[in-house]
């Protein structure tokens, strides 16, 4: 039996009005040796009947029912299912270009590279924001100037994630992702930045990432702590951690509503000083937070205010 090149694992949950256009750009690849692997996470709507309908169509599609476990659950047993040399994910609300998994895949053979990455745009109406890296090779002690928390702007090798047991954490709804990347970022012999992008991330309003508890910020404040365990040997990803830690706190401030500017006053006191100092800042940002339309820009201001 042969097995496909690349397995492509889509979570889907309450997507059917983004969801046919995720699954038309993977259909469009110019890559065609893959397999997509889609987890219908009890989706309430009709997303779990779409995936059936192109698995019907295209044989390459393969549909898991399962109850809701969350997104990461969904991945792991995209993980569990995958049978393909190579390992890509795509949100389900998002979509991607059509040549993205064959220009990563050559550039992978030719390389010698067991992950490669590339560029992302964010989209929310009218709003394109670019997150792009220059084109090279990466190593572990690269990961502070390179690191991309989203596992979809990446391809990485079957073989990173068996013989290093790379499972995501389930049960987690904020940041999933950060914690498996820099897994693979540090297991990997050798990584590739591809100078282009390739994904498009919608912006969408109903997600997790803008539907922030303060059980989700604990959850991340967790996944940092750990992040920075896995660090500790490793001095030159002190800078990488700082800035994890400052990202943390910024979701604390500028997500949470209220925000919440007590929560890490015991937690990474390192940069305590620099959150103290910034507190005054921030608040007339928030302040503007009642403009929807601003509430984005509200949030990029507060980077650059922190940092």
């Amino acid at each position: 039996m042969s097995f496909p090149k690349i397995s492509i694992i889509v979570p889907v949950y309450k997507v059917e009005k983004y969801l046919r256009r995720c699954l038309d750009s993977i259909v469009a690849q110019t890559f065609t040796d893959w397999e997509c692997i889609l987890i219908d996470d009890g989706s309430p709507d009709n997303s779990g009947k779409i995936c059936d309908e192109y698995a019907q169509k295209d044989g390459r599609f393969k549909v898991v029912h399962q109850e809701n476990q969350g997104v990461s659950a969904a991945r792991n047993m995209g993980l569990d299912e995958a049978k393909g040399e190579w390992i890509g994910f795509v949100d389900s609300d998002d979509w991607i270009d059509s040549e993205m998994y064959e220009v990563a895949y050559n550039q992978a053979i030719e390389v010698g590279a067991d992950l490669i990455q590339w560029g992302m745009i964010m989209e929310k109406k009218y709003i394109h924001k670019v997150i792009s890296h220059s084109e090279k090779i990466i190593f572990p002690i690269d990961v502070a100037e390179d690191y991309e928390p989203s596992m979809c702007s990446k391809l990485v090798s079957a073989n990173l994630f068996k013989k290093n047991k790379i499972r995501y954490k389930e049960n987690k709804k904020l940041s999933e992702d950060r914690l498996v990347s820099l897994q693979c970022y540090l297991a990997a012999q050798k990584c590739f930045s591809i100078g282009r992008c390739f994904y498009h991330y919608r912006v969408n309003p109903h997600s997790a990432t803008h539907n922030v508890s303060k059980q989700m910020i604990y959850e991340e404040i967790e996944m940092v702590l750990e992040m920075e365990n896995m660090c500790k040997n490793i001095p030159a990803l002190n800078t990488f951690l700082f800035r994890e830690k400052v990202e943390c706190k910024i979701h604390a401030i500028a997500l949470l509503s209220p925000p919440n500017f007590d929560m890490f006053r015991t937690v990474f006191s390192e940069i305590n000083e620099d959150m103290e100092r910034c507190d005054k800042r921030i608040s007339v940002l928030l302040a503007l937070r009642r403009y929807d339309f601003l509430s984005r820009i509200v949030l990029a201001a507060g980077k650059f205010f922190l940092i």
